[in-house]
């Protein structure tokens, strides 16, 4: 009968031991972790993110977008790639105030992105290049000047044929927020590609819309 008793004991105790952490020490999810582990990007989220690329689509289409990103890379195609990588390296070392900088945080295709993203709460960043892989105009300051050794841009770009797609959740630093990235190529009126844009979609914004 003692036995009995002690092995209850055991039981009750450890139930309880288990109903407390469950309750009260059990770590909660975080947004971006309770996205992951409730959608791992299910369908409703893959869902949600084809009708962003769909918006981006809608807004490198502007002709007066498409105008100034192929005139950016005109110019931009003059230079060679020492000239490529002095301007990067200033860039990188440069602060947001630096006047190199603003040019493209004022400049009317930053202003369009800026009225996107007012218009799109949840766009943390947008920002676009030309062909050359230069920045044309930005609503952060980005951490490079050129893109086109990037990974991203050489996929959106896809050799000249373009691909729009999204990344993974991770951290951005320039928009400074756990976020999922969105690519989308810019296309002359000619069907040629001629850039392309990056958003950064902010967790927050997802899992509200979810």
């Amino acid at each position: 009968m003692k036995y009995v008793i002690a092995f209850t004991i055991i039981i009750v105790v450890g139930l309880a031991g288990w109903w407390g952490y469950s309750t009260y020490l059990k770590p909660k999810p975080s947004p971006s972790s309770a996205l992951t582990q409730t959608s791992a990007l299910s369908p409703a989220v893959e869902a949600l993110l084809t009708q962003k690329l769909a918006l981006l689509t809608d807004l490198v289409a502007n002709a007066s977008l498409v105008k100034a990103v192929e005139t950016a890379g005109s110019t931009n195609a003059k230079l060679t790639q020492s000239q490529i990588q002095e301007l990067d390296a200033k860039w990188q070392k440069s602060a947001a105030t630096d006047p190199f900088i603003t040019q493209f945080l004022t400049n009317s295709m930053a202003q369009t992105l800026f009225t996107f993203q007012e218009q799109n709460p949840g766009f943390a960043e947008l920002f676009v290049t030309d062909k050359v892989g230069l920045n044309v105009g930005q609503t952060n300051k980005t951490s490079d000047y050129y893109q086109a050794d990037e990974d991203w841009w050489t996929g959106a770009y896809n050799a000249g044929r373009g691909r729009s797609y999204h990344g993974e959740i991770e951290y951005d630093e320039s928009a400074k927020s756990e976020s999922i990235a969105l690519y989308v190529p810019i296309f002359s009126t000619d069907k040629q590609v001629i850039g392309v844009i990056k958003a950064v979609l902010d967790i927050t914004a997802i899992n509200k819309e979810l």
